[in-house]
């Protein structure tokens, strides 16, 4: 005989009635629990209702039996619950990150791990659960700088910027050092080597005003009766010195074509002058390469600087050699004289000789 499952859900309770036809109240004959689906009998004690690791759920319906009246029907099922996890950290905190290569840091924080339960049959339930595992990253090695005062060159200061007159001022690049301490103190921070920065112009000194000049020498030879150039005539040379080298060597005559009578040869050269004073040595020689070829000057009545038509301004005369019909002449350039805002001064000076006899070389 088959009975119907009336009144409540047949996947939780199993009801026998008096008859197939039987819907109404008052027809039941017994009700279980539907153990197929895994529900059983509520026990009562609360203990064993516990004893699942889920707990369980219970289902109690009043039910009216056809000779007993109205009776309770308590079925339990214990809970089932399937689980499922994520993780969440910081920004940039990852738990796969435990340690850093060289040039990083490592940082650590906390995650939190969330364990969600899915739980059956319907009404069970059981909270979420948490664990929280740690998390890092790896960030940039950082350094402390220390910048040290500007140094200079030796006899150069950052406190000289001007100079009194009479004084250049000189500028000379400096250098600073930057020496870097490591704000974390962990192995993978390696130190850093300390770097040097120039610093252009950063120092002065006074010196002494040195300039340049232009410095131009000529030597005219004249018949000593006439007063006209002296024609063929090479046998003596002029030079200078100055700041240890030797300057100049013209020769006698110029001659621009076979139609010029000749005039006075010069020579213009650009000196740079650092000591102090500046000297100039001008000396008037004969040729060298006559007198090892044995051969005489001609009779040199006098040779000495004429300051008649070219200005000498600028030299100021420190000594005068003679010898014999040759005057060497040392002076010192001026400094104030003939500046024009580059420091260059512009000196010309004429060795005029008179020259009597008969030259023994000729061009």
């Amino acid at each position: 005989m088959t009975y119907n499952n009336s009144y409540e859900d047949s996947s939780i309770f199993t009801e026998k009635t008096m008859s197939d036809s039987c819907n109404g109240s008052k027809c039941i004959v017994s009700c279980s629990c539907n153990s197929a689906n895994g529900w059983y009998d509520t026990p009562s004690s609360y203990s064993a209702r516990a004893a699942s690791a889920y707990g369980s759920i219970t289902k109690t319906s009043l039910r009216t039996y056809a000779d007993l009246g109205n009776k309770t029907k308590s079925c339990t099922h214990n809970c089932s619950c399937s689980t499922s996890s994520s993780t969440s950290c910081p920004t940039g905190y990852s738990t796969g990150t435990t340690s850093c290569a060289s040039g990083k840091y490592f940082v650590s924080t906390s995650c939190t791990t969330t364990t969600t339960y899915t739980c059956s049959p319907s009404g069970c339930s059981y909270n979420n659960t948490y664990t929280y595992p740690k998390g890092g990253k790896c960030n940039n090695c950082t350094y402390s700088e220390t910048v040290s005062a500007i140094s200079c060159p030796a006899g150069y200061s950052t406190d000289t910027t001007s100079c009194t007159t009479g004084k250049t001022l000189k500028k000379a690049n400096g250098t600073k050092t930057i020496t870097y301490t490591k704000d974390q103190n962990v192995s993978t921070c390696p130190a850093k080597t300390s770097t040097t920065q120039t610093i252009t112009n950063a120092c002065g000194k006074c010196e002494d005003e040195y300039f340049t000049a232009k410095v131009t020498i000529c030597l005219d030879v004249q018949d000593r009766s006439t007063k006209e150039p002296w024609l063929n005539y090479v046998g003596d040379n002029l030079y200078y010195k100055a700041e240890g080298k030797y300057y100049g060597y013209v020769y006698g005559l110029a001659y621009d074509g076979s139609n010029d009578p000749g005039h006075m040869n010069c020579k213009t050269d650009t000196i740079t002058f650092n000591n102090n004073p500046p000297k100039i040595e001008f000396s008037y020689m004969p040729n060298i390469s006559d007198l090892a070829a044995g051969r005489l000057p001609p009779n040199v009545t006098w040779c000495e600087e004429q300051d008649s038509e070219y200005s000498t301004s600028g030299l100021r005369i420190i000594s005068e050699k003679t010898r014999g019909a040759y005057r060497d002449f040392v002076y010192e350039v001026q400094p104030g004289w003939g500046w024009d805002g580059s420091n260059e001064a512009n000196i010309t000076v004429i060795y005029r000789c008179h020259i009597s006899g008969t030259p023994d070389y000729h061009w």
